[in-house]
């Protein structure tokens, strides 16, 4: 399975999460501002908690089948990629109806773990005779291999992304394109 679809899963159920949880302002209530910050902290929270429902979401969106096949829990994979997840709102911006929250993830380097993994089976690959010969133990070594290159990733900070809202009535709503934002941190940190 490509770390990209699995990344592609993570911003899609992030963005679905904020997308559900839809923020509705009121006149007499807190700012818009206000309201836009408290719904991401709700919802990154999720993440960065690593909320249980919000990683089983997230690995029953992804292709488990693939990763169980090298021995690999789907919500495990999620949780080692996860770890040290955090982030910063770094500043809302409302203008009218339409509104743009500043964030910072940090998270761990695709690029760190693209050269982990690059590196792990350069290792294995050079010693051959020490490789398992049954399939089976092969494709565990592989599994262990992989989270143990994803768990050896140190976060980054990613580029501030923007995530842009649009108001509908008292109803503040992510656009489309969020997820896109996501997606790109993610990948290009």
């Amino acid at each position: 399975m490509s770390f990209k679809k699995v990344l592609a899963a993570v911003s899609a159920s992030a963005l679905l999460v904020f997308t559900l949880g839809v923020m509705a302002g009121c006149n007499s209530g807190p700012s818009d501002e206000e309201v836009i910050r408290q719904s991401l902290i709700e919802e990154l929270d999720q993440i960065k908690n690593m909320d249980d429902e919000f990683m089983n979401e997230m690995a029953t969106d992804m292709d488990v089948d693939e990763l169980s096949t090298y021995g690999i829990d789907g919500v495990e994979f999620m949780k080692t990629y996860l770890d040290g997840f955090d982030y910063k709102i770094d500043d809302i911006t409302v203008d009218g109806d339409k509104a743009t929250a500043k964030v910072t993830l940090t998270c761990k380097s695709f690029t760190a773990y693209n050269q982990a993994v690059q590196n792990a089976a350069t290792a294995l690959a050079s010693n051959p005779d020490a490789l398992p010969t049954t399939e089976e133990e092969l494709n565990q070594l592989l599994g262990q291999t992989v989270m143990d290159a994803l768990a050896g990733v140190e976060v980054a900070e990613t580029d501030q992304i923007n995530i842009t809202y649009t108001k509908n009535g008292n109803t503040w709503t992510p656009s489309a394109a969020s997820e896109q934002e996501i997606t790109t941190a993610m990948l290009t940190n």
